[in-house]
């Protein structure tokens, strides 16, 4: 039975896309530090990569060819463009040995399983090796079927995330937090609870204003931490990082359950659809425009990364992205089940 495309899913990927966006291009302006705000925007991902890749794959037997077919689907669905785009990084500097053995580490997604914070060639690349490691786990997350399962199995994840990020910060002789940090036993509780949420979906109740309530904490996300103060240290590492993670969850189980309709839903659609070149595309526009643009106000500078960025974003979903799935899909001996079709 073919699975209904979560509408409200789109829509939550595509605002914290544009959320991470924001707080770079700020940022690298000069206009602010909003690392607090666009901290979670990321971490979000992995509650909704949890979440989707159990929607649709978990009522689905382990065989090995349901094992190749997820796979399959999986390097489809992020190699293509990460690729595309480390490749351009690397011919964008002088190529040494080193960086062409980095290029190949990162081309295979391996970089994942060790410091991908300060071995990614490209800005926020880091998360993608994070998820590379979370898609190699999921057939072991999906020995945890059952809700009761899969509770004790986020309890441990989170219990386990407290632990390994208390000792990182609280560890004086670590001069950069910044590559222990960004490692996948960090964020691997957001993705269980994400499969989690996906479990219990069915139980959850649908309703129209499950949409505002999720933009709601979405926005709460973004500026609760400056409203109240907190750097980015103090909601990773600090308490008030039980309450930021318990907001992360929320935007997505609120988002699943959403009803959106009209113009909304064609918004929604278009976000979701560009959110992964959006997010890998938009620092690459921002410094090779601030390149070209030489002595161009601030303000010139945003209008043109922004507008370029959701151009060629389209532009490369469209005839980049789509085409390469498509291409899975011709090379696959199996014809496509409508839960294959259903789109990641």
């Amino acid at each position: 039975m073919s699975k209904e495309r979560l509408i409200g899913l789109d829509l939550i990927r595509g605002l914290c896309a544009v959320s991470v966006m924001v707080y770079h291009y700020a940022y690298y302006s000069g206009l602010g530090n909003f690392a607090a705000a666009g901290t979670y925007a990321v971490y979000i991902f992995f509650v909704l990569s949890g979440f989707t890749l159990f929607y649709v794959y978990g009522e689905k037997p382990l065989s090995s060819e349901s094992l190749k077919d997820f796979f399959l689907a999986r390097a489809f669905r992020i190699m293509p463009l990460y690729t595309a785009v480390v490749t351009y990084q690397l011919f964008s500097n002088p190529i040494t040995f080193d960086r062409f053995s980095q290029y190949l580490v990162n081309v295979s997604l391996l970089f994942g399983l060790s410091n991908p914070g300060t071995t990614s060639m490209t800005p926020g690349g880091w998360s993608i090796g994070i998820e590379a490691v979370f898609y190699l786990l999921f057939p072991v997350v999906l020995l945890f079927r059952s809700v009761k399962a899969l509770a004790a199995l986020t309890i441990a994840t989170f219990m386990l995330h407290f632990i390994y990020v208390h000792a990182i910060y609280s560890n004086k002789d670590i001069v950069s937090t910044w590559s222990p940090y960004t490692q996948a036993i960090t964020f691997l509780c957001y993705f269980v609870a994400g499969v989690l949420a996906a479990r219990v979906f069915h139980l959850l109740p649908k309703f129209g204003g499950s949409i505002w309530l999720s933009l709601a904490t979405l926005l709460a996300i973004v500026t609760l931490p400056h409203l109240a103060g907190w750097d980015r240290v103090t909601i990773i590492a600090d308490w008030p990082s039980a309450l930021m993670i318990a907001l992360s969850i929320g935007v997505v189980v609120l988002g699943a359950r959403a009803r959106i309709t009209g113009a909304a839903r064609k918004v929604a659609v278009f976000l979701g659809d560009i959110s992964y070149s959006l997010y890998l595309l938009h620092l690459v526009v921002f410094f090779e425009l601030k390149l070209q643009l030489g002595d161009a106000d601030t303000l010139t500078l945003l209008a043109a990364s922004t507008a370029v960025t959701l151009v060629l974003s389209k532009l490369l979903y469209t005839y980049f992205e789509t085409p390469a799935r498509r291409l899975r899909h011709a090379r696959s001996p199996v014809p496509a089940s409508p839960m294959r079709r259903h789109r990641l």
